[in-house]
């Protein structure tokens, strides 16, 4: 019973520490890097290809999406997920006329890179398929 207690003890007392908007900041600068994109588009289901970045700007972060040659920016931010009470990066940019929005849930790889797994749909609320998306760091070189 003892290992136990001092494994989950001292991760409650970190975690209680450290606070809320400490955990957001972690988050912000985890996210921070440059992506292999995979998707699959809203509505028809056609998958694509490309790059992402995330980078700071000031006290935001800002996104690039490069898919079949066209740059798209936007902003990310780290905020909670009001059901599961639980961290998720959000990403807004506009593709064409249409505001779009993507969650993504924050997932370390076996490299201790963000991976980011997306749900991608308007924020008008008219999609009725939502897109995916996988993004991979590209480790620095």
């Amino acid at each position: 019973m003892k290992p136990l207690f001092y494994i989950f003890v001292p991760i409650f007392i970190a975690s209680s520490a450290f606070g809320e908007g400490s955990s957001a900041e972690f988050l912000a600068g985890f996210v921070i890097g440059q992506y292999r994109l995979l998707g699959q588009e809203t509505e028809s289901g056609a998958t694509y290809h490309g790059r992402a970045e995330i980078k700071r700007d000031g006290r935001t972060l800002k996104v690039k999406r490069t898919i079949a040659g066209k740059t798209v920016w936007g902003t990310a931010a780290i905020e909670n997920a009001p059901m599961a009470e639980k961290p998720v990066l959000r990403l807004r940019f506009n593709e064409g006329e249409k505001a779009c929005e993507s969650t993504c849930l924050i997932h370390g790889d076996l490299n201790n890179y963000a991976r980011l797994t997306c749900h991608l749909y308007r924020k008008d609320g008219t999609t009725r398929q939502p897109g995916l998306e996988a993004l991979f760091a590209v480790a620095p070189r």
